[in-house]
């Protein structure tokens, strides 16, 4: 069969326009699949740097987590060992005191005086200190707790500091949550305890409530005392770190930092707002129960 001329025509464009474009497009399909190819093993070495990034984030996660572990023990056994010297040093201290009181000179009496004082801070550090220890290892698991029992529990331990200072504490309603109860009371008690003993003159008027953000709550401990300056905002949580003299403010400097280490293990976070003068409000989080975020 002979084809037609102008079909001929036709296939010979065809084949033609085909040679063409393979001949104008087979070199940028190549350059094409090699830049891809290109991306491809750049995204490989990419996702294996991810990976040796992220195996090395965990180890260092783990690495971070053994040594507080490891931290959290070797406190745990030296404030538990070095309780009984110090308790022993106090007593015979005391005990000298007691037995050649009015025998030793001014100067004499003053060294006793400063010995006894320093056993007995001494003791109190290394009581901070285990508890400290503890709060990690020794903490219970997280149960449905009443803040609002637990804030009033709080007040109650601090009720003669209360009764000598005229200290007034409003508690609002607040929430339940999943946490430690006997650990979100030693937070109350801190902060009120802060609230009382940095008053001031003013009689102190502490008011304490919670405002839901999410899936979590967060509870203020306002107060109407000296106020911190904000340029403290770390320091002030700090282990055995204090901005007052011991003349003036009596303390060791831990309860802020036993507090932020009890709101970290629940899973929040713990800090203020002041002004010097003209008191300080304390926030910490803690999240949510399911009930709760549903209903939000």
């Amino acid at each position: 069969m002979v084809l037609p001329t102008y079909l001929i025509i036709v296939l010979a464009l065809l084949t033609f326009a085909g040679a063409a474009t393979l001949f104008v497009l087979g070199p940028a399909y190549v350059r094409l699949s090699k830049t891809v190819r290109e991306q491809a093993d750049a995204l490989k070495r990419e996702t294996g740097k991810a990976a040796d990034t992220g195996r090395q984030l965990t180890d260092r996660t783990l690495e971070l987590k053994r040594c507080n572990s490891e931290f959290e023990q070797f406190a745990y056994v030296v404030s538990h060992d070095l309780q009984e010297p110090l308790r022993m040093v106090a007593s015979y201290t005391d005990l000298l005191v007691q037995r050649y009181k009015g025998q030793f000179d001014e100067r004499g009496e003053k060294y006793v005086s400063y010995a006894s004082d320093g056993a007995k801070r001494m003791q109190r550090l290394i009581e901070a200190l285990l508890m400290f220890s503890r709060i990690g290892t020794r903490g219970r698991l997280p149960e449905p707790t009443d803040l609002t029992a637990a804030a009033r529990e709080a007040t109650r331990k601090l009720s003669l500091a209360m009764t000598r200072t005229g200290a007034h504490v409003e508690i609002a309603a607040l929430p339940q949550v999943m946490a430690d109860a006997a650990q979100i009371g030693q937070v109350f008690e801190n902060l009120i305890d802060n609230s009382i003993k940095f008053r001031g003159s003013h009689t102190p008027h502490i008011r304490i409530k919670a405002e839901p953000d999410g899936n979590q709550w967060v509870i203020q401990v306002a107060d109407n005392g000296i106020g911190i300056d904000t340029k403290f905002s770390e320091r002030v949580f700090l282990l055995f770190q204090r901005l007052h003299d011991r003349e003036t403010y009596d303390g060791i400097g831990v309860g802020l930092t036993l507090s932020r280490k009890i709101i970290e293990r629940h899973g929040g976070r713990i800090w203020y707002e002041s002004q010097p003068g003209k008191g300080t409000t304390f926030f910490f989080t803690l999240p949510a129960i399911a009930q709760q975020r549903l209903a939000a």
